[in-house]
């Protein structure tokens, strides 16, 4: 393998197969543990990663912390994401939807009728991904609002194994 070295180590490597890797290369993913109870249900939206801290499966360079929030290290482009796992549901509980926050703007996905899902599975499974401008020390956090309901009842469910809610993100270009 041929290495591209910087002060902090090896910024790129190519395999004498062909492969390039960059292990500088900033990404995270991290996972709920266990649930948070009472998160959502009546319009409130909860930010992953408050209540109930991350665990870090991998964080190169160490960009993320275990409260849930990212900070770009440099000025580009980002692909960011998760899922989340939400139970207790309530039959008015109709709205739901993911919301990716950055220090410029806020992106909304993954709508979904709560009460429809959870019916058929017993859970609902909630996620979406977009790519972020970002400037460095801008910030990215991760949230969940389910709406309809009378009270905030709805669980986020952690889970180490299979991951049930968990987020992640790297730098593109």
């Amino acid at each position: 393998a041929t290495y591209i070295t910087v002060p902090s180590g090896a910024a790129t490597k190519i395999e004498d197969t062909g492969e390039l890797t960059y292990p500088l290369q900033t990404s995270f993913l991290a996972y709920l543990a266990s649930n948070a109870d009472n998160a959502t249900g009546a319009g409130t939206l909860f930010t992953l990663g408050t209540g109930t801290t991350f665990t870090e499966v991998f964080d190169r360079n160490s960009d993320f912390n275990t409260n849930g929030t990212f900070t770009a290290p440099v000025t580009g482009l980002y692909l960011l994401g998760f899922v989340v796992e939400v139970s207790d549901i309530s039959a008015l509980m109709t709205t739901g939807n993911g919301q990716i926050t950055t220090t410029a703007r806020s992106y909304q996905g993954g709508h979904t009728n709560p009460f429809s899902s959870v019916a058929m599975s017993g859970a609902l499974d909630l996620g979406f991904s977009v790519l972020v401008d970002m400037t460095v020390t801008n910030t990215a956090t991760f949230g969940i609002t389910i709406s309809g309901g009378a009270g905030d009842t709805a669980d986020v469910i952690g889970s180490a194994s299979p991951y049930s809610t968990f987020v992640w993100g790297y730098l593109v270009a």
